[in-house]
């Protein structure tokens, strides 16, 4: 039976006073900080190609089409290009680390995340593979699970 909104809430507060609780956080979220969705990251490189995006575009695959031409490295430069700036500073990722979450799930490609919480004097786990996993300390840190 689903929960009702009143229900959702005690249960989520709930779990967020025991500490038990996962989020999800899109690229998206760094955009407060300066950072470029996925559209922005990708639009010169689609221009390279000769192609345009829409919202059918798949961003893994232009990549891979962009590598296959250009070689990994050119890759790796035009992105570092656009993503290696030092802001950091979000509003919303302060806000969220202010709820309390011990688990986040991120497909972010930037530190806007991890930073926020080290400039708060947070410790955080990365998880990039699975290796990475067996540094988690449950309670003891903030794990930050990088999904790409």
């Amino acid at each position: 039976m689903p929960l009702n909104k009143e229900q959702f809430l005690n249960q989520f507060t709930r779990q967020a006073l025991d500490e038990r609780i996962s989020l999800f956080v899109g690229a998206g979220a760094s955009t407060g900080a300066g950072y470029p969705s996925w559209y922005n990251l990708f639009k010169p490189l689609a221009k390279d190609l000769g192609t345009e995006l829409d919202e059918s575009t798949n961003f893994y695959r232009l990549a891979q089409y962009y590598s296959n031409k250009f070689g990994q490295a050119e890759l790796r430069k035009r992105i570092n290009d656009i993503i290696n700036i030092n802001n950091f500073h979000s509003p919303l990722i302060n806000e969220l680390i202010d709820i309390g979450f011990t688990n986040i799930w991120t497909t972010n490609f930037d530190n806007v995340i991890e930073l926020n919480y080290k400039s708060r004097n947070i410790l955080t786990n990365k998880v990039f593979k699975d290796a990475d996993l067996s540094n988690i300390e449950l309670n003891k840190r903030i794990n930050i699970l990088k999904m790409n």
